[in-house]
């Protein structure tokens, strides 16, 4: 709760909180699992952006796009994916056993783009060839 009300103070809205109970006991079991399933969800799809991205620049690596507006493109695409995680974190108030998978994939998209900047960084220095 505390989160929430550190967010909502930082954007200047407001809050509301009530005491509710559910009708029987598996209630507030039950919206846990719901609320978890609707992150689970974001995750997946988060993952799949993740999956698309790594296989964009495998993409502009094996044709040789090695240009310096093309790197742009995939920072570009990278800081839409760290926001994307950091909007689905904030979310994820349960901790999502996918937010794990998450951070890992984000991971290895940065990862994947230092290599792809080392490239096209040696493809300029090289004149528009790959220096060995």
């Amino acid at each position: 709760m505390e989160r929430i009300r550190n967010l909502i103070t930082q954007g200047q809205g407001d809050l509301l909180v009530l005491t509710s109970s559910g009708q029987a006991a598996e209630d507030a079991e039950q919206l846990i699992t719901v609320f978890s399933r609707a992150r689970d969800e974001e995750w997946i799809e988060f993952l799949s952006a993740c999956g698309h991205y790594v296989e964009e620049i495998a993409k502009s690596i094996a044709k040789d796009r090695f240009s310096l507006a093309e790197l742009d493109e995939e920072q570009h695409s990278l800081q839409q994916l760290q926001r994307w995680h950091s909007d689905v974190t904030h979310r994820d108030m349960c901790g999502s056993h996918s937010q794990v998978e998450g951070d890992t994939r984000l991971q290895e998209c940065v990862d994947r783009l230092a290599e792809y900047s080392q490239l096209v960084h040696l493809w300029a220095e090289g004149g528009g060839m790959l220096a060995s």
